[in-house]
């Protein structure tokens, strides 16, 4: 993998311009308390055209016996639906399955050249919320389950939260909480304009878009502060993290250290490998459905997260 490890510093040969506008803030009010919110209030935007597949939805049926409620979350600039053969696994597992849709893969170009880390923490609050009223009304426990950027936003969140956090336990796939320096350097480059462009080197199937803005990389980035010196009491929840150590973006090495730094011993970090993808195998950081990973390894996947979350 020589040649991503330098493909950023090439930057300058793929960089597109594109137009910015100033975003909308979120509100400093990240509470569950007195709100009152609806997937609507994510899918539709009066600014952007939505991809109708590409939107926050329930995967399959909502069960009145559902054993627990999950919330799905995609990674960067990866389409929200490829998520959807994961979900509809869980549910027919009988788990309620909220697939979340963030800002800048919902099918618009021009909304990642706008996102923000407050725009992705006001949608995760949506989503957070509406999982924690379903899970009241059928008294069972909250999940998450997160890949790359979605391993990343829901930490964000509970480290801003005004009340206490709900979630009972998580399963994180290459959670782009601890990245190898060369994945840094996108963010880093922000400055010189957040609809700035690179050319997104994941596969086409899987990609939200063929180029990424770079303030996406630093909206990310900024998420990811919240994890450098992270509150042990509100994230030491048991959580399961599937990583291949041969991971091009995420340092599964890093991710060790802070657990053992900041005794995270709820935390359970498990090796797995792509050798038998479907797909190129250099794509180590791809992990999320059976195509990805190839069948037999993602069987032992389904069967590692059935355990976690027990059923």
């Amino acid at each position: 993998m020589n040649k991503f490890k330098f493909i950023y510093l090439l930057w300058p040969l793929f960089l597109i311009s594109c137009q910015t506008r100033t975003p909308a803030q979120a509100g400093p009010k990240l509470t569950c308390k007195g709100q009152a919110f609806s997937l609507n209030d994510i899918n539709n935007h009066h600014s952007y055209n939505y991809h109708f597949n590409q939107l926050s939805e329930w995967i399959g049926p909502k069960r009145d016996n559902a054993k627990g409620v999950l919330l799905l979350l995609h990674g960067l600039n990866v389409r929200p639906s490829k998520m959807n053969s994961l979900g509809r696994f869980l549910n027919n597992n009988s788990l309620d399955v909220l697939r979340a849709s963030f800002a800048g893969h919902r099918g618009d170009k021009k909304e990642g050249e706008n996102t923000t880390r407050e725009i992705w923490l006001k949608e995760f609050q949506i989503h957070y919320c509406l999982a924690v009223e379903r899970a009241e009304k059928l008294k069972v426990p909250l999940y998450f389950l997160g890949f790359s950027l979605g391993g990343i936003l829901p930490y964000d969140f509970l480290h801003q939260l005004k009340e206490q956090q709900s979630f009972k336990k998580a399963v994180l796939l290459a959670p782009a909480i601890r990245v190898h320096w060369y994945s840094k350097i996108p963010s880093k480059l922000a400055w010189l304009g957040r609809g700035l462009r690179l050319p997104s080197r994941n596969l086409a199937a899987y990609r939200s878009q063929k180029t990424t803005p770079l303030g996406l990389y630093r909206a990310m980035a900024d998420a990811k502060n919240s994890m450098d010196k992270p509150q042990r009491e509100l994230i030491n929840f048991p959580t399961l993290i599937l990583i291949d150590p041969k991971d091009e973006l995420v340092s599964s090495k890093k991710l060790e250290k802070m657990i053992k730094k900041f005794r995270l011993n709820n935390w359970q970090l498990e090796y797995i490998s792509n050798k038998l993808t479907e797909h190129d195998p250099s794509f180590h950081h791809l992990v999320i459905d059976s195509p990805s990973l190839g069948r037999v390894e993602w069987t032992r996947v389904l069967e590692r997260i059935s355990r976690h979350l027990s059923f």
